[in-house]
């Protein structure tokens, strides 16, 4: 299952929580090559990255970047769930980006792009989309079973990746 979390929803304390659960695979590895200058390859590596796991029994939490999203929607065609704040909770999140150490220009890309990057993402086709509100995070929408073996969240996995293939057709 890939989940495309927004910044600051919780996707790495739900990992560190849930290790044997989920991977979380944070962008920032991958947006620079071993100069430090901007990775030309990111989106492919990227996307290389998130097949490795696509088919393991975890949930595969990713970015949001929209490059992202329509190379997996065109290479991969895995459905993708995708987990944003509501457009109002702006300060909120200024707020978590602040107390979490986000360098200022992070914060203020994030707030210039706010509206326009959480629009896009709520009208993508074909895609799931839960819309967090205010003192939520995934935590709050995505729920563990911590009785279920790895068996089982596999064959989970695999029912939900069909009954996403079926409501395309």
């Amino acid at each position: 299952m890939i989940v495309s979390a927004f910044a600051g929803t919780g996707k790495t304390s739900f990992t560190e929580k849930y290790p044997h659960v989920c991977v979380d695979l944070d962008s920032s590895l991958f947006g620079k090559d071993e100069n430090g200058n901007r990775n030309a390859n990111f989106v492919d590596d990227y996307v290389k990255a998130i097949t490795e796991h696509a088919d393991s029994s975890k949930i595969v939490f990713i970015s949001t970047h929209e490059e992202v999203l329509d190379a997996i929607a065109q290479q991969l065609q895995l459905p993708v769930t995708i987990i944003i704040p509501d457009n109002h909770l702006v300060d909120e999140y200024m707020l978590r980006y602040r107390n979490r150490n986000n360098n200022p220009e992070f914060i203020d890309k994030m707030y210039e792009s706010w509206d326009s990057w959480l629009d896009k993402l709520k009208n993508r086709p074909d895609t799931a989309v839960i819309v967090l509100q205010s003192g939520q995070y995934v935590s709050d929408v995505i729920m563990v079973d911590e009785n279920l073996s790895q068996e089982h969240r596999q064959l989970n996995n695999a029912l939900m990746r069909l009954s996403n293939q079926y409501k395309e057709v």
